[in-house]
């Protein structure tokens, strides 16, 4: 069986119009993938960075 390839302007169309639904979910809470492993990933590096810093607020 052959996989259909898909155009640009065909994921265009398809990831517009299923933007208004995702966003519904998302702020319904529904997207727990992202909540529990993608965020957590893209903020480690904020995180060492900010624990190895010194305190800008010292006097």
């Amino acid at each position: 069986m052959r996989r259909k390839k898909f155009t640009d302007i065909e994921i265009a169309r398809y990831w517009n119009e299923n933007a208004d639904s995702w966003t519904k979910q998302v702020r319904k809470g529904w997207d727990v993938y992202r909540e529990h492993f993608n965020n957590p990933f893209f903020f480690i590096p904020y995180t060492i960075h900010l624990s190895n810093t010194k305190s800008s607020s010292r006097i």
